[in-house]
């Protein structure tokens, strides 16, 4: 029993040390009102090639302000997001798509675990299902983070397809 509540208080811990260094970007979402919760803007990850594989836009729509814009031209981890916490978790991303005529995937969302040397979990989402100009909330699903994971999204190259964007993710603690 003391073992479990100094996990327990362990948890919370690592969870309000990672809260109060990350702001909450953005509004609380439905989905997360009374638990714990963290959203990271996506302008605030690491870009790579910025200017030509990522992008900075303002976004007034988006509700932040900014977002993060990559063409479908590249299918490159162009969006990093480093050091999660360790915590178990739901993780959700705000994302929508540039498309006409939507088919095929647009955008990978993954997790890498440095400690490991590889992706932990890969998940593609189809263009229909975040095409448009509203920011569609996806559910990667229920993890349980190990310390230094690595989140990323990527485009997927896809004619039909002209841009994705990325509004922020947002981590649900669960128990």
């Amino acid at each position: 029993m003391k073992r479990q509540i100094i996990l327990a208080l362990s948890a919370l811990f690592l969870f309000s040390a990672f809260a109060e260094e990350m702001k909450k970007d953005g509004t609380e979402p439905a989905f997360a009102k009374g638990l714990n919760w963290y959203a990271c803007a996506a302008v605030s990850g690491q870009f790579h090639k910025s200017g030509t594989w990522s992008f900075r836009e303002n976004d007034p729509d988006s509700g932040i302000q900014e977002s993060v814009r990559m063409p479908s031209t590249h299918n490159s981890w162009a969006l990093q997001f480093r050091s999660l916490p360790q915590m178990k978790c739901k993780i959700y991303a705000e994302v929508r798509c540039d498309s006409s005529t939507p088919s095929g995937n647009a955008l990978t969302l993954g997790i890498y675990n440095p400690e490991l040397r590889r992706e932990v979990f890969v998940k593609r989402i189809a263009a229909k299902e975040i095409a448009g100009k509203k920011y569609k909330t996806v559910c990667l699903g229920d993890f349980a983070l190990p310390g230094n994971s690595m989140l990323y999204f990527a485009p997927v190259i896809n004619p039909s397809v002209s841009n994705i964007w990325i509004k922020r993710f947002i981590l649900v603690e669960t128990k």
